[in-house]
């Protein structure tokens, strides 16, 4: 038994920090009862969750695309993945961590958006390893629209040569872009959600005249977070979620351009020879493969995930609006 539990220590440090925090806040909230407690824990274990479950899927993924591209013998291709897996920047990233959860949590301790007490201790504590799961989900995220965005620049060749959206390859980065798109939706939805509970009683918007009103202790790094709030999830992840999809149609665009191009120098040699019947031939081709799907036809039928993560964004951005309205004042 201690050595199953060691091991599963050893292998999943993080869930194991994550439950010991929370179990002990729980206790603490016991003795030290703190407003909203319950509310703040199942929002920070809700995106914590969603941040793991975005890496493991990513993982999982990655695992099955670079399975799918071996196949295909392209070693540009499969390179560029390999870097993206395995490529780490672990000074960078604790650089990141750690100056942005500093940002954050003293902007949280020293304007009492949380109670000073053992309970308000480990309600950081959680918060910090949330924070940090997430940077490192949204860093993936970033590093795979590098990938798609370098795609177009490689030379290889899939299958379907002549639809190339209807590749497997095409149709699993497409669905790698929708299943993070998806989990990050909704993780900005659970920060905002949960800044806006915090930063309620400190913030107000004045309609009549337009002002916003601030009686947090320290209002200029309250703001600061919040317009970090608003580029990373509420602008951001609709704004990468659109170039995500644009990456990929230029990526089959590219496709589509690389099998036409051979073709239209046969058209050349063809027109020397004055053979108008295989040239009309040809250029039907040529045609037919421009009009092919700019986007896998799996993805063009998940009407319900664009339709939900306009929804999802639209909430996302209307949360601190009404957060502010009903603020006190």
């Amino acid at each position: 038994m201690h050595i199953k539990l060691l091991k599963f220590i050893k292998n999943y440090p993080t869930y194991t920090l994550m439950l010991v925090f929370s179990v002990f806040s729980i206790i603490s909230d016991q003795i030290f009862p703190h407003q909203n407690f319950h509310l703040y824990l199942l929002l920070l274990l809700s995106m914590f969750l969603l941040e793991c479950l975005a890496l493991s899927t990513f993982k999982k993924e990655i695992k099955a695309l670079r399975s799918l591209i071996d196949t295909l013998s392209t070693i540009e291709l499969l390179g560029r993945l390999d870097r993206l897996t395995y490529l780490k920047h672990p000074y960078f990233f604790y650089s990141v961590v750690a100056s942005s959860n500093l940002i954050f949590m003293f902007t949280i301790w020293v304007n009492n958006l949380v109670e000073h007490s053992l309970t308000g201790i480990f309600g950081v504590g959680i918060g910090v390893i949330t924070f940090s799961v997430g940077i490192k989900a949204y860093g993936t995220y970033l590093a795979y629209l590098s990938y798609l965005n370098d795609v177009p620049n490689l030379s290889f060749k899939v299958e379907y040569s002549y639809q190339p959206a209807n590749s497997d390859v095409y149709k699993l980065m497409a669905r790698i872009i929708y299943n993070l798109n998806f989990l990050f939706f909704l993780i900005g939805l659970l920060y905002t959600i949960l800044y806006s509970i915090m930063t309620r009683p400190f913030i107000t918007l004045k309609l009549n005249p337009l002002n916003i009103e601030i009686t947090a202790l320290h209002p200029l790094i309250l703001k600061f977070t919040w317009i970090a709030i608003f580029m990373f999830f509420i602008l951001g992840f609709p704004i990468l979620a659109s170039l995500s999809n644009i990456c990929l149609r230029h990526i089959i665009r590219a496709q589509k351009d690389a099998i036409i191009f051979p073709l239209k120098l046969q058209l050349e040699k063809i027109n020397v020879l004055k053979k108008p019947e295989l040239a009309n031939t040809l250029l039907s081709l040529m045609s037919s493969i421009d009009k092919t799907a700019d986007v896998p036809n799996s993805t063009e039928q998940k009407y319900f995930l664009h339709y939900f993560n306009f929804l999802i964004s639209s909430i996302t951005f209307i949360v601190p609006i009404l957060s502010l309205l009903l603020g006190k004042g």
